[in-house]
């Protein structure tokens, strides 16, 4: 990226940004002074939170929510808009001692300017005399660690949703030539409504030529990195083949009883895979933990195996022939859909775009109805209720809590399915009988996604209705 100051035309650093937007970069002091009195002190967004409107929840002892080695992490609640944020404080006692100032501005800068639903969000900076405080979006919950450590295993049906939103939150990041270096299990928060958010920016950096820095946790680490050797993104993808393994076995595939040890399984890429694996995810692992970086799959081609086609719910309106309206690239044609990956063809190229990434810019037609917009929204439906109901009792077994998850996709364009249905099926039911009626919502829902079915047999979907909330 360029400095921002207009005809300087330097490489900027990723650590010398604007102090009070951190999204503008420049080559040196000297034009960030210059930009400042020239033009950025009129554009610059300044800040979206003061601290004095961000309340503790408990003030006499503050809600903790996490610890690192330089920073603690608070629960706070906006006074006037009541939204809860996580408060991440640092103590300025620690910066340029143990911290120095450029690794925090090249983080803060980094993570700010990274907008992802698979990405916890990084809305300010903040500052008083003692501290530097980071106001973060709320994940509340769990972490991967901690789910997994409940689970044991988690099955191939269910780890693949997690999965596939850390590797589309990498691929965002990969695309802004941003590498994470610290991909974990501790590193990735799952919400209640069960969507996997990549945290801890701590050891990102812009990647424009490989790297030698070492650093990340030591289970996670790709071998050229262990080796010394030059890396880039394929490094990120082997963390997440680690991931992978963690979540179906319940354990990393190189543990060992000293790190010495362990070593040399990562190097020897001694690891076993359970045999109750299926053909497809062997197949995965393998091709994601392969020593060799360059032979090492790529996250398009994750995207696309066929673990991802068998175990991924793909429920959406996305098909061969649609057109696309890019911003960019202009008008395009979808000429390929494989697993969550569409090959678009544009004047003079093809470019592969992920389906949600798609979502905003497709438009389609169907038979007998007007052309439209694809809705991402709808997009979500089938895996929100799917997800959200397999997995509310790990959350929360209380009905206001299946209530307030049900409400994101109670409502269907195509049929009469409203939040106060859902709220009465599901009231004062256990989650075993939340369980036992998951398939018939389910099938309600694909009915309700087909609209030359709902537009044909109206009386199916009116039966359907009545057999599942009992008006039959």
């Amino acid at each position: 990226m360029d400095c921002n100051r207009k005809g300087c035309g330097n490489k900027a650093l990723d650590w010398k940004v604007c102090a009070q937007c951190f999204l503008v970069r420049y080559c040196s002091e000297e034009c960030l002074e210059e930009d400042w009195d020239l033009c950025h002190e009129n554009e610059c967004e300044g800040h979206v939170f003061n601290i004095k409107d961000l309340i503790q929840q408990n003030a006499v002892k503050p809600q903790q929510i996490g610890k690192g080695t330089y920073s603690e992490v608070c629960l706070v609640q906006h006074r006037k808009t009541k939204t809860f944020y996580a408060l991440k404080a640092i103590s300025k006692s620690i910066i340029s001692v143990n911290l120095p100032l450029q690794t925090l501005f090249r983080e803060i800068s980094l993570h700010k300017s990274l907008v992802h639903e698979n990405i916890v969000r990084l809305y300010d900076q903040l500052e008083d005399q003692k501290k530097i405080y980071l106001v973060l979006e709320y994940v509340s919950k769990v972490n991967l660690y901690e789910y997994i450590k409940c689970y044991e295993k988690i099955p191939e049906n269910d780890a693949v949703k997690i999965f596939v939103d850390i590797c589309l939150g990498i691929r965002y990041m990969h695309s802004k030539g941003i590498l994470h270096r610290d991909l974990k299990a501790e590193n990735i928060l799952i919400s209640e409504d069960f969507r996997s958010k990549i945290c801890d920016l701590g050891w990102s950096t812009y990647c424009d030529k490989p790297r030698n820095t070492f650093c990340g946790t030591l289970d996670y680490m790709s071998p050229e990195l262990l080796n010394g050797e030059m890396y880039s993104f394929p490094s990120d993808i082997w963390s997440l083949g680690i991931l992978l393994y963690e979540m179906l076995h319940g354990k990393m595939p190189f543990d060992a009883s000293n790190e010495s040890e362990k070593l040399q399984n990562i190097k020897t890429k001694n690891f076993f895979i359970e045999p109750k694996i299926s053909q497809a995810g062997r197949g995965l692992l393998q091709k994601i933990l392969t020593y060799d970086p360059h032979k090492r799959i790529t996250l398009n081609e994750i995207l696309k195996h066929r673990w991802i086609q068998e175990n991924y719910d793909i429920d959406c309106a996305i098909s061969l022939g649609n057109k696309v309206n890019h911003p960019i690239h202009g008008t395009g044609s979808i000429v390929s859909i494989k697993g969550l990956i569409c090959s678009v063809n544009f004047t003079n190229k093809t470019l592969e775009f992920s389906i949600p990434e798609l979502a905003s810019y497709i438009t389609f037609a169907n038979e007998n109805l007007e052309e439209s917009t694809f809705d991402p929204i709808r997009f979500e439906v089938s895996k929100d209720i799917s997800q959200s109901f397999r997995h509310q009792h790990f959350f929360s077994a209380s009905t206001s809590k299946i209530e307030e998850s049900s409400s994101s996709f109670s409502s269907f364009e195509n049929g009469n399915v409203t939040d106060s249905m859902i709220s009465e099926l599901i009231d004062n039911q256990d989650p075993l009988r939340i369980y036992e009626i998951q398939k018939d919502l389910l099938q309600l829902q694909q009915e309700l996604e087909q609209p030359k079915v709902c537009k044909a047999v109206p009386q199916r979907r009116k039966t359907l209705i009545d057999q599942i909330f009992g008006n039959s």
